[in-house]
């Protein structure tokens, strides 16, 4: 009779999940129909995933070329999103060429296009809110309450409907972490070979995950190191810990061999082994924050500072024209990497007594040096560059500091949300370190990894910290459950 209920219970959320996710999709489908659908902007991001996604379906390449034509194959960005996407234009018939949908618009054909991608994105929804179920040992109560907050804060951050990787990345950064704390104490080989997976689609959907497999690896291997001279030179005998490296050695090893296949393939092509060639652009765009003294530096903490109720509206439009930070500005520092006079190209001019006009001749004539020295302007500025990182982190984790003119309580109920959970994840990290909790501060490692590069290493637009705001709401709930059966 208990099983029964039990088992009643979980299909009643089940059908609830399932009919929640198609009311989602009911009630946006009017906004992909032929008058209101608007192909993303060419050449940003969501162009570029979809051009993806078709030239994936129909020509079985990797490339953001217009998909009216087989494209040359590319590394500029992550396929497993637009991979993801192609599966489901399988239900279209290309009798007509839906490529046509990524420029044109009121075209009776392409709502089947964009429905469909609508039902893609929807159908991750479902996946996501699937897994906190089964997370949360299907805990009703917490799952409700975790659902609801998780759906208004990706709702505000545009993350169900957006076309990128961030829905996607969220939910394998979640898994991935999940599984690392699963594989402590499992001896099964299917959850060695699911942790191996998820962390190896992680690392190719987000390629700042790619050095997390090597560092597992290093790290493992000394563990085992220490661990047998322990028991040769002193005759102990080896610890849990020997046991659990062994696991992780095993699984950042497999992941680090599925990446290899991909890694050739670039440098067939690109004679570079690198996921992305966007490392060397990321870095150098790094870069380019300290063209700007201490002092602007540190009004950037003001910049970034949340716009609560508007107080800072009219400072704002008094300044951001003119502000080292506003990216419309052209001397900003978003503007000014790919210019003669941006940071990392101007310092190889003079450094090699070249004159590269811009990033197009800087990339096409000196792109076997570029890592070098962003790496060594890095270094010499390390000290600046931790400030930056500090001012980074600020502004990764602020998504309301422009100027706000509507919707004020609910930005501000966001943030507040966000910080709350934010901050409860970081308190968690900490905890566990002084805990000597090994299983906790395992969960927390891929995303305290996540914050620390992207802080480090990149200028962490708000967009880029949604990978973060799935695990740090459940990480909450996950804790609320173990003090209850405490």
């Amino acid at each position: 009779m208990i099983k029964n209920r039990i088992f009643f219970n979980q299909l009643s959320i089940f059908f609830f999940i399932v009919l929640f996710c198609l009311s989602i999709f009911y009630i946006n489908k009017k906004n992909y129909n032929q008058a209101n659908y608007t192909p993303p902007p060419i050449h940003g991001d969501s162009h570029q995933y979809l051009a993806i996604s078709v030239q994936i379906f129909k020509y079985k390449t990797i490339s953001h070329d217009d998909p009216n034509n087989k494209g040359w194959p590319s590394n500029y960005r992550e396929f497993p999103y637009p991979l993801y996407i192609s599966i489901f234009y399988n239900f279209l018939n290309w009798e007509y060429d839906y490529s046509n949908c990524l420029y044109e618009k009121k075209i009776i054909k392409c709502e089947d296009f964009y429905e469909l991608i609508l039902f893609a994105q929807i159908f991750l929804l479902f996946l996501t809110l699937t897994s906190i179920f089964f997370i949360l040992k299907k805990k009703k109560l917490h799952f409700f309450l975790a659902s609801i907050i998780i759906i208004f804060l990706f709702y505000r951050k545009n993350m169900i409907f957006y076309f990128g990787p961030e829905h996607l990345s969220a939910l394998l950064l979640l898994l991935t972490s999940a599984y690392f704390q699963k594989i402590i104490y499992s001896h099964k080989i299917k959850d060695f070979f699911i942790c191996s997976i998820l962390l190896t689609i992680l690392i190719f959907t987000k390629n700042i995950f790619y050095y997390l497999a090597y560092l597992i690896l290093i790290i493992s291997i000394g563990i085992i190191i220490i661990n047998l001279l322990k028991k040769k030179l002193i005759g102990l005998p080896t610890s849990y810990k020997y046991e659990v490296a062994g696991k992780f050695l095993v699984v950042s090893l497999i992941s680090i061999i599925l990446l290899m296949p991909y890694q050739l393939r670039n440098v067939y092509y690109f004679n570079d082994s690198s996921l992305s060639k966007r490392g060397k652009e990321v870095l150098t765009l790094r870069n380019e924050f300290l063209k700007a003294d201490y002092k602007t530096i540190s009004k950037g903490f003001y910049y970034y500072f949340p716009n609560w109720f508007g107080f800072k509206n009219e400072k704002i439009k008094q300044i951001k024209d003119k502000s080292f930070f506003y990216e419309g500005n052209p001397k900003s520092y978003y503007r000014g990497y790919t210019k003669k006079t941006g940071y990392t190209i101007n310092y190889y001019n003079e450094k090699n007594n070249t004159n590269y006009s811009g990033w197009n001749e800087f990339e096409k004539y000196a792109d076997d040096k570029m890592m070098s020295t962003n790496v060594e302007i890095y270094l010499n500025n390390i000290i600046k560059q931790s400030y930056i990182s500090i001012l980074v982190f600020f502004r990764g984790m602020n998504e309301n500091y422009g100027v706000i003119k509507n919707e004020q309580i609910k930005k501000l109920i966001f943030d507040l949300i966000y910080y709350f959970f934010l901050f409860y994840f970081i308190f968690g990290f900490v905890k566990s370190i002084k805990l000597r909790n090994f299983q906790e501060f395992i969960f927390y490692i891929p995303s305290i990894y996540f914050l620390f590069l992207m802080s480090t290493l990149t200028h962490f637009e708000p967009r880029m910290n949604n990978t973060i705001l799935l695990i740090i709401v459940l990480n909450f709930f996950m804790q609320l459950r173990k003090k209850s059966i405490e």
